[in-house]
């Protein structure tokens, strides 16, 4: 059904013709054009890039006045906002990212790093199997594991771990999906609500471990469960589906990036 704010030959013209053809007026030129559709449409690359984006997005609105207001100087001279610029510069670089394993694809018993660090993951037990959205790993439940290593090249001040993932049926009562480390774990839980739980613990140079349970995730979608941590106060925060849930643990000790498996 067209979608146009003027006839189709005027030269005002805008809006969308048979979800095909877009009219539009850029830089006081109008346009004709075949309506943009992804290539990768739901697909984990289409996922995996507008993850990227998202985490872009997140870093840009973190960044200081003073910094984004230098992002916009710089983006003068190439005709661009200063956010556009930002972005161009970091889907290209992906700063700060120690890891990435998208755990869809196995060669030889390991699975790739995304990152530019090539730490790459050892499988073990777990078989590569078709996914809701193309491949992923089947684990036994029991034994089957992946490891990530830990030959990273630095590790900063703050960091971000992350666990995006498919929760679905295949979730249940006596069946939990565990992704931990050394100082941090996440357990994955069905419950009887149709619903999953999710229990995050974080462990102190005592030993000691302190627990966050956050329930009701609902399934068949996807979730991204995040524990960020600041050494300068020493504050560990979890995350679900980027809201703030809770301050999980709070002193200084906690080291996640000993916590790569």
């Amino acid at each position: 059904m067209p979608k146009l704010k003027n006839p189709v030959l005027s030269l005002g013209a805008t809006g969308t013709l048979a979800e095909s053809i877009t009219f539009t007026r850029r830089r006081k030129t109008n346009i004709v054009e075949k309506k943009p559709v992804p290539t990768y449409r739901r697909t984990l690359p289409q996922n995996y890039q507008r993850w990227d984006y998202e985490d872009g997005i997140f870093y840009w609105h973190a960044l200081t006045d003073a910094q984004r207001q230098e992002w916009r100087s710089k983006a003068t001279r190439y005709h661009m906002t200063g956010f556009a610029y930002f972005m161009r510069w970091y889907l290209l670089n992906l700063p700060d990212l120690l890891g990435r394993w998208h755990l869809d694809t196995v060669s030889a018993a390991q699975t790739p790093d995304s990152s530019k660090n090539t730490n790459t993951g050892t499988v073990f037990g777990a078989s590569l199997t078709d996914g809701y959205i193309d491949h992923c790993l089947s684990f036994d439940g029991v034994d089957d594991f992946v490891k990530c290593g830990s030959a990273f090249p630095h590790v900063k001040d703050e960091i971000t771990i992350i666990l995006r993932t498919w929760i679905d049926d295949q979730i249940g009562v006596n069946n939990m999906l565990t992704f931990k480390g050394w100082s941090w774990r996440f357990f994955v839980m069905s419950d009887n609500n149709g619903t999953v739980d999710i229990r995050c613990n974080v462990r102190d140079t005592a030993g000691a471990w302190h627990n966050l349970d956050f329930l009701g995730i609902p399934k068949w979608a996807w979730h991204q469960l995040a524990l960020t941590y600041k050494s300068k106060g020493g504050t560990c925060y979890f995350y679900c589906d980027d809201q703030r849930v809770s301050l999980v643990y709070s002193g200084y000790g906690f080291r996640p990036h000993r916590a790569i498996p």
